[in-house]
């Protein structure tokens, strides 16, 4: 069984705040459940099995429209999954980091935003203690704020929503003719 970095700061996020206690439920599942490259094989009977028979597949997709990439049907993807577990990025010569690359690839999903720096840091790291601008180990500190990442409105989240939720549908709905 993988072992998995938690961010123990999603409590005080605020679209985690925003989700009804399924849903938090729902989304730390996903994360639990989804491969080491962020794909989670959609299994709507064992998801209830685990969390109960109340998920509504479509209430999930449209709430978590910003955090995920519906690949097909069967398939979600979390991109930010793969930035939180692998923060350097992915280097293709890390073992791990090649499977991750190849379940990406097989998915047809963007490498580039993932990819590890192929150069070292332009400049080192400064041991001065200085308190000047360019940092260092005397650097001054700079106060932490949280910014929705996303910056998107409501009235645009809900747009994206509606896009996603109708082609989600008619994905759903090919799938089941075929």
């Amino acid at each position: 069984m993988p072992k998995r970095f938690t961010d123990s700061e999603k409590w005080e996020d605020p679209w985690f705040c925003s989700l009804r206690p399924r849903e938090k439920l729902f989304w730390i599942y996903l994360l639990d459940r989804c491969d080491h490259g962020g794909i989670w094989k959609v299994n709507w009977p064992m998801a209830e099995f685990h969390l109960g028979k109340d998920i509504d597949e479509l209430e999930i997709l449209a709430r978590f429209s910003t955090r995920i990439q519906v690949i097909t049907p069967e398939k979600w993807f979390v991109p930010n999954f793969i930035r939180f577990q692998q923060p350097s990025g992915l280097n293709p010569a890390n073992k791990v980091h090649a499977s991750i690359i190849k379940i990406l690839t097989f998915n047809k999903i963007s490498l580039s935003p993932f990819q590890a720096p192929s150069k070292g840091l332009a400049r080192g790291y400064s041991n001065s203690n200085s308190n000047s601008k360019k940092g260092g180990a005397g650097g001054k500190i700079q106060k932490y704020t949280h910014k929705d990442p996303f910056g998107d409105s409501p009235e645009e989240i809900k747009r994206q929503t509606d896009i996603i939720r109708n082609t989600y549908k008619k994905l759903k709905e090919n799938a089941n003719r075929n």
